[in-house]
Parts: structure tokens; C-alpha cells; sequence
């Protein structure tokens, strides 16, 4: 039996209307009429028909995709990450597969086009879009996908030019002069493409034969295995083909020559091939961009060959390099792949780790003692220890890391006075991760409207995040285990801080005044008190740094917080257990954080710090180390939906380019020791918050202690 909203309306005693206010997540109903509805869904087992809904509405969630398979790791991947995107988007991803057959295929269109699809995706086998655009008159329903037709209006590919140049560029490093391309039934290299690479291969003295599918792969590969003709290499762009390729030579006991294929966006040790890593999200991104209709500019940001020393051309004799640390997961990621680097280049690394007030006296004994070669410093003290014990990176060029990173990242954790110091190790931003059920919930919706007389919705400023704190500890129902607004730590200084001047660049743009470190008195009162009220309805936390306050999120205990997202990194590894939200700060005005990698001045190893860190910024490296637990702001990992499936806060920061704030020096370039700053600032902060003083008194007391540094 179908549950219809007349039977839960009938059963809840209410009006149909009500019912659809209720289910579509409306807090214009009482909190009783809700309660009633939503006891009347449970009891009944009521689920929303989507199909209906969509009817009418006149609009329809529905995705098709028609692929020829889902064993090709591109089409495997395109699948997986529609999936996903439809899931965030509430739409539903109906797959057809046609196994390269015409007639299935044409079949498949017959069968759907009287089906309400808000787009068909599709991997053709057939010359042309007519076909498709005659069956269904809606051309703007069609993306074309990887091979491309004849008049298709929506078609997304590769660019396959530049990566044609870089497999001539190795072919030539290889010394490889005879070649072959197989090009499969799901091979999206075009006439054209070949052609290219058919005359690019000419001018630079490769000889190239292309063999085409006619029966099956095995039998191509075997022929070519058996085959009189010898070649130096093989491009085969498909992963599978490569493998069965691969197989052939070794079951017709011939030692397999070069080959060539292409893989995903990801590390994958495997010395049988030579990988060209594609980026494969470039195909649903761009989707996306289509079903958003947002115009957006999206770029390949192909992996391509491996940069990496490999270990057959490593010229360094065995050194060790120490690097001085703090302990941070980000530290520890590095620290499981330094044994790939030490195979790969001969180097060994050494981690010492202290804590983040321990680094500056180990800095200044390291002047005699010349243990260090590398140190990861804390951004916010980069400008204040650069000059006198960090080497400027005159190898690694600056062109180089703008392609890398965003102008906000390469200021904050590279440079100082214009000169390029460092690299990011581990940069991060504070984010406002919230419950997305609570928010959600119709009840709650309600029993907010009924207490503040507005709707519910996310904190434009600090008093709205203020009164959503105080609601949801005093006025949530205990069903949702909620017991306080967020939490705040208040044994240490450098959290204080934070919290205060979070606040305090809400309303204020600098910390100095005419090149002078001091609060504006106006500003900082408002944050001040801004602070104490959210004190009121925050769970206090001892212990220092922001561990504790993530762990009570996934309890569930706190429905929103306020961190820096480097910190969101371990649950997202071990399993949130609870719908995430994410967004920018209330006023959006980020302290930004974490740290980068310079080379110290008395190191006598240089060559080796400097290949280090080109290993470091390799995107294989930057990819298992973010997997790992890292942090990073490389854009070809944030781009990556590998890696943001699992890291939602990514794709929102790299929107808003890692932008942040973080006043490390004054507009004349002379640095300040921001964290003795910092720990002035926390510290009257916290005697602040436990006495009766005023504000006006805690300002001037700060100010007056800044100005004695």
C-alpha cells in the first residue's frame, strides 16, 4: 500500500497543506502540528515520492548516463564522482550501459525519451549528435563526454595537444624512436588528435604506427606481442588495454617494450608502465558547471608524469637533513613518506619535534649547535625569524609556486620583504563547521521562529552566532543530545586570541595604528563583549588547542564551532558520525594558520633541502600526503574530488582562494613577534573573562603591554 499526504493528513488531523509545509521543511506551523505530522510519518512509514514531487513541479532530479562500461577506470571514475555530485545536489544518477553497441545504444534513447531527464550524459559510439537531437528535441538535455560527435552542442573532453607534447618529451628523454598507439573501442583520441601526434612525432624523429581495434584487445595486444616488428614503446591511453598489453608479452615470453598509458589523478606504484596522470574530475567538474549553468572557468590540472628524482639518475651521495618541527598531523603524514624519498634520492630526514614555544629557543641554540638544516616555522612568526636564520630560496623560482598556490598563500607563508623564504607545509583557515541536520530540522526551525521571532539560519555576525549558541544550549530538545552552544578553550593563550581577534577583525580591518601595534579601542570593546556572552553558553574546555572541541562535535554535544579546518582532517580519515556543514565565518574575515618549510641559513646541505622540497611540492607527494592527514593549499590537490569527497572544507576555501588574515607585519614591511603578540592579547583576554574588569580597562592594558615589545 502507497502512504499518500492525504493519509498522514488524515491521520495527524491536520490539513494537506500543513503536512507539505512540514515535509518540505517550512517553521510557518506550530511546533504541536509538526509534532503531529511527524508522528504520523513514523507511525505510517510515509517516504516522500520524489518521482511525484518532480511532476509536479514540472522540473525532475533525474540524471542519465549511458557509458559503454564501468570497468574503464574513466568512466569508473566519471561514474563515482556524478554520483556524488548528485548526491550533494539532491538529484538522482540512473546509469544505462550500451558496451559500445549501436543498436543497444539506440535502444537505450528509445526507451528513455519519454522520460522526464533533467540532462542525459553520455559517452557515444555513434558519428553524430543528430541522431540524439531528433528523438529528443531538447538539444540543451545532451553533455557529450570524451569522444566527440559530429554537431553535439555540449561535448567535454581533453585538450590532448599539451599532453602529446609531454609524451614526446619522454619518449626523446627514453631514447625511444619506434613506436605504436592502440587505439581501443573506448579510445577518445580523434582523427584530429592522432594526426597531431602522427606530425609531432615526425618532426621529432619518432616513427609511430597506429593500430585500431577490430576484434577484441586480447587479440590486438597478442598479435602485437607475436609480432615480427619490434618497438621501442607503446601508447595505449587506456588503463585496462595497458594491462592486458602488458599480459600478452609476458604469456608470449617477450620482454614487454615501453609502455605508455594514462591513470587518474593519483599515486600508483606500478614500474610497468609509464603513467600520464589525467584529471579525470575536469570531465564532472565541468558537468557540474553545465547543470549549475554558472559559466564557470575550469582548467585541466593534469598530474602528468611524475616529477620526482628517480632513484636510477639520483647523483647526491648518502646525507641526512634534520628538520625541526612541531608535532602536528601534518608532521606525522610527512614523516610515513620519508621513507619513498629516502628510496627515491638516497637523503634521509630526521623529525625533531618540540612545541610551538619551545621553537624559538631551539632556533637560537641551533646558531651554535648547526643541528638543522630544514624547520618548519609557524607563518604567523615567518617575517619576525626570516632575515636572521632562514636562507632565501633563490632555486625555487616564484613562477613556480603562483602556478601552485594562491597569491593570499604565497604571502603569507613565502614571502617577506619580497623575498622568497619559504613554502607552505601545512596552511589552514578557520571555517564554521555546523550540524547540517539541526539546521535543517523542521522542529527546530520552528522552535527557533517561536524564541527570536526570525528563521533560522546561518550567523552573518557574531551576535547572530552568539544567539544561536545561547538557543541551542537552553532551548534544543533533549532528543537531539545537544548540551551547549559550542566550545570555547580557555587555559591558553594562543586560543584566546583566536577567539578574540576573530571578533575583533569583524569590526576592525588591522591591529595596528599608523604602523603601531594597537587595538582600536571602539573595536575591541564590541569583541570583547562579544566574547564574554558567547563565554556564557559554551562549553569550557582545559585542555589546550582545539582537539577535544572537534571530538565533541562528532559526539554531538556542540552543534557548530568555529577552527581552523586542518583540525576536521583526523575525523575525516577515522568517519564523521554526524552531517557536516561548512561555511565561511560569520563577516568572513578568516585568521589564517599553520606553517611552512624554510632552509636554514648554516645548513651545509644545501642541494639536498632544495630536492626536498621540489619531492615535497610534487603533486604525488602532496596527494598521499594529504591523504594521509595533511594539510595542503596546492591547487591541483584541492581541485581534486579524489580528495574533497573526504574534505568538504576544501572546495570552499579554494573558492575563496585561501584568503585570510593574519598580521604578521605592518604596511612597512617591518615584522612583529606576532605570537608574543598573541600571547599578550590571550592572556589579559583570560583574566578578562574570569574578573569584573571593564573593557576599557582590558584594552588600554593590552595596548600598553604591546607596546613594549
Amino acid at each position: 500500500m502507497i502512504i499518500t499526504m492525504k493519509d498522514i493528513a488524515k491521520e495527524a488531523n491536520v490539513s494537506l497543506g500543513t503536512v507539505s509545509n512540514v515535509l518540505n521543511g517550512k517553521s510557518n506551523v506550530s511546533l504541536a502540528k509538526i509534532e503531529k505530522v511527524q508522528a504520523a510519518v513514523e507511525k505510517l512509514g510515509y517516504r516522500k515520492n520524489i518521482q511525484a514531487s518532480t511532476l509536479k513541479s514540472g522540473t525532475s532530479n533525474k540524471i542519465a548516463i549511458i557509458l559503454p562500461n564501468i570497468t574503464e577506470l574513466k568512466y569508473a571514475c566519471l561514474y563515482e564522482n556524478l554520483d556524488l555530485i548528485c548526491t550533494q545536489n539532491d538529484l538522482s544518477l540512473i546509469l544505462y550501459l550500451t558496451h559500445n553497441r549501436e543498436d543497444r545504444e539506440k535502444q537505450i534513447i528509445q526507451n528513455i525519451k519519454q522520460d522526464n531527464y533533467l540532462r542525459i550524459i553520455l559517452d557515444s559510439c555513434l558519428n553524430n549528435a543528430d541522431y540524439y537531437y531528433d528523438e529528443v528535441k531538447d538539444q540543451d538535455k545532451f553533455i557529450f563526454v570524451y569522444r566527440y560527435l559530429k554537431n553535439a552542442k555540449h561535448f567535454i573532453g581533453f585538450d590532448y595537444l599539451p599532453v602529446i607534447g609531454d609524451l614526446i618529451k619522454h619518449m626523446k628523454a627514453h631514447h625511444l624512436e619506434n613506436i605504436a598507439f592502440i587505439k581501443d573501442n573506448n579510445c577518445d583520441w580523434g582523427g584530429t588528435v592522432c594526426d597531431y601526434l602522427a606530425s609531432y612525432s615526425q618532426k621529432n624523429n619518432i616513427k609511430i604506427l597506429f593500430f585500431t581495434q577490430k576484434e577484441s584487445i586480447h587479440k590486438l595486444s597478442f598479435e602485437l606481442a607475436q609480432s615480427i616488428h619490434r618497438f621501442d614503446g607503446i601508447i595505449v591511453p587506456s588503463f585496462n588495454s595497458a594491462k592486458i598489453l602488458y599480459s600478452s608479452f609476458c604469456l608470449s615470453n617477450k620482454i614487454p617494450p615501453k609502455i605508455y598509458t594514462c591513470y587518474k589523478n593519483s599515486f600508483n606504484n606500478d614500474d610497468r608502465f609509464f603513467q600520464y596522470r589525467l584529471d579525470y574530475d575536469f570531465i564532472s567538474n565541468q558537468i557540474l558547471s553545465i547543470l549549475r549553468e554558472d559559466n564557470a572557468i575550469i582548467k585541466e590540472h593534469h598530474f602528468g608524469f611524475p616529477n620526482i628524482i628517480e632513484s636510477s639518475n639520483n647523483t647526491l651521495p648518502h646525507q641526512e637533513i634534520n628538520l625541526l618541527a612541531v608535532q602536528t598531523p601534518s608532521t606525522e603524514s610527512l614523516r610515513k613518506l620519508l621513507p619513498y624519498f629516502e628510496m627515491l634520492t638516497g637523503i634521509q630526514v630526521n623529525i625533531d619535534t618540540y612545541s610551538f614555544e619551545q621553537i624559538p629557543a631551539v632556533l637560537e641554540n641551533d646558531q651554535v649547535e648547526k643541528k638543522y638544516d630544514l624547520v618548519r616555522i609557524d607563518m604567523e612568526s615567518l617575517p619576525y625569524f626570516a632575515e636572521k636564520y632562514f636562507l632565501p630560496l633563490n632555486s625555487i623560482g616564484r613562477e613556480h609556486l603562483e602556478l601552485c598556490f594562491s597569491a593570499s598563500i604565497i604571502e603569507r607563508f613565502c614571502l617577506f620583504q619580497d623575498k622568497l623564504y619559504a613554502i607552505p607545509f601545512d596552511p589552514s583557515i578557520q571555517m564554521l563547521f555546523y550540524r547540517d541536520d539541526i539546521f535543517n530540522d523542521v522542529k527546530v526551525k520552528r522552535l527557533f521562529y517561536e524564541k527570536n521571532k526570525k528563521e533560522l539560519s546561518l550567523p552573518n555576525n557574531f551576535e547572530q552566532f552568539n544567539q544561536l549558541s545561547d538557543f541551542f544550549k537552553n532551548h534544543l530538545p533533549e532528543e537531539f543530545g545537544v548540551k551547549y552552544g559550542s566550545a570555547l578553550i580557555v587555559n591558553d593563550e594562543g586560543t584566546l586570541a583566536s577567539e578574540f581577534l576573530m571578533r575583533y577583525y569583524a569590526l576592525s580591518d588591522s591591529i595596528f595604528m599608523e604602523n603601531v601595534l594597537k587595538l582600536e579601542m571602539q573595536s575591541a570593546k564590541k569583541a570583547l563583549k562579544q566574547l564574554k556572552a558567547f563565554y556564557q553558553s559554551a562549553k569550557l574546555l582545559e585542555q589546550g588547542w582545539w582537539k577535544d572541541a572537534v571530538e565533541l562535535f562528532n559526539l554531538g554535544e556542540i552543534p557548530m564551532l568555529i577552527v581552523y579546518m586542518n583540525h576536521f582532517l583526523p575525523l575525516s580519515h577515522k568517519g564523521l558520525m554526524l552531517p557536516l556543514g561548512v561555511s565561511t565565518l560569520p563577516n568572513n574575515r578568516a585568521l589564517m594558520g599553520g606553517g611552512s618549510l624554510a632552509i636554514m641559513k648554516q645548513t651545509q646541505k644545501i642541494a639536498a633541502c632544495e630536492t626536498f622540497f621540489n619531492w615535497f611540492l610534487d603533486n604525488t607527494t602532496q596527494e598521499q600526503y594529504v591523504q594521509l592527514g595533511g594539510s595542503s593549499a596546492k591547487r591541483d590537490i584541492v581541485e581534486n574530488q579524489n580528495i574533497t569527497k573526504y574534505l568538504p572544507w576544501l572546495p570552499l576555501a579554494l573558492k575563496g582562494d585561501f584568503s585570510g588574515v593574519r598580521e604578521n607585519s605592518n604596511s612597512r614591511q617591518e615584522a612583529i613577534n606576532l605570537r608574543q603578540a598573541e600571547n599578550i592579547i590571550g592572556g589579559v583576554v583570560n583574566v578578562y573573562l574570569t574578573t569584573d574588569m571593564n573593557e576599557v580597562e582590558v584594552v588600554n592594558l593590552i595596548n600598553a603591554r604591546l607596546s613594549q615589545l
